[in-house]
């Protein structure tokens, strides 16, 4: 092949590559949009099983505010600034290497809180816990 031939070639596809790019731009703008959000801003997670009942529900679907502690760089851990720390109450979602999925779980102790469990009641800093303790099925919010 001559180098006519592979200037050619070169040109009709870059002349290709320019024509798609200008035809999908937009999609591509979107579909950038979308992950950066995702990753950075909020995500949607689906609740699965009973532990927050009757705060949350299994099937339900809750928005997760990933700017509520930090802003960090998407994708990374790498946190550029921090917003807030958590506080007890607090309804966080966990990676967890263990179960191998996303939990929700609600936040009862902080560093430095000592926390056990005496008489089925919840023990704080050696302060009982105030909580009322459901039946399984008991699902009334």
């Amino acid at each position: 092949m001559s180098e006519s031939n592979y200037l050619e070639t070169f040109k009709r596809i870059r002349a290709h590559i320019s024509l798609f790019w200008q035809e999908n731009k937009q999609f591509f703008l979107l579909l950038f949009c979308i992950v950066f959000f995702k990753s950075a801003i909020a995500d949607l997670s689906s609740i699965s099983g009973a532990s927050m009942t009757p705060t949350l529900l299994d099937g339900d679907k809750v928005w997760v505010n990933k700017l509520a502690y930090d802003v960090k760089i998407p994708f990374t851990e790498v946190s550029l600034a921090q917003l807030a720390d958590p506080k007890r109450g607090d309804i966080v979602i966990i990676d967890s290497a263990v179960a191998n999925k996303r939990l929700v779980k609600r936040i009862v102790g902080l560093p430095g809180d000592t926390i056990y469990m005496q008489n089925n009641t919840l023990v704080i800093n050696g302060i009982s816990a105030d909580y009322d303790i459901l039946e399984h099925n008991e699902r009334d919010i």
